[in-house]
């Protein structure tokens, strides 16, 4: 156990690749939670969107939408779908374009699909928070009175 720690660590200098990776992953989790926030205040705005009638807006039914999909499949498929379907018959194009414009591409095929599946997914669950940090929910109280129909006299008139 010990030989392989060494080995490791010390003789084969791979503690390298370990601070390498830990970047890599501070850095996707940083730009995940960065535009995930504004891709979840996004639609926090569109799913408490409404037409004047009251009923549910278009955007209201996007959002609705993208929560519902995000939601019910795992990250892992997520990274998957983005890997094998989205990226598949893109990434060969932005590849060719860059190479041709002499532009360095500074991330792998891989790392995109990862950086976007894993933006998706924090932006499904930070729309709850903001949605509900915007709309104040009743407390208790309040909805006993209101359904006790009990009137309170209001001191600050």
């Amino acid at each position: 156990m010990w030989d392989k720690f060494t080995a490791a660590f010390i003789t084969e200098d791979r503690w390298k690749l370990y601070l390498q990776g830990l970047g890599v992953t501070i850095e996707v989790a940083f730009f995940a939670a960065i535009i995930g926030l504004i891709l979840g205040t996004i639609l926090a705005l569109m799913k408490l969107s409404k037409r004047e009638d009251g009923k549910r807006s278009i955007l209201n039914l996007i959002a609705t939408i993208y929560v519902d999909i995000i939601r019910g499949t795992p990250s892992v498929l997520q990274l998957l779908i983005m890997w094998f379907i989205v990226l598949a018959s893109t990434i060969n194009h932005i590849i060719n374009s860059c190479s041709t414009l002499g532009v360095p591409l500074m991330m792998s095929t891989y790392m995109v699909a990862i950086r976007l599946s894993m933006l998706l997914f924090p932006s499904s669950r930070l729309l709850s928070f903001i949605r509900a940090s915007i709309v104040p929910r009743m407390s208790p109280i309040i909805a006993a009175k209101n359904a006790t129909s009990i009137v309170t006299p209001n001191p600050w008139r």
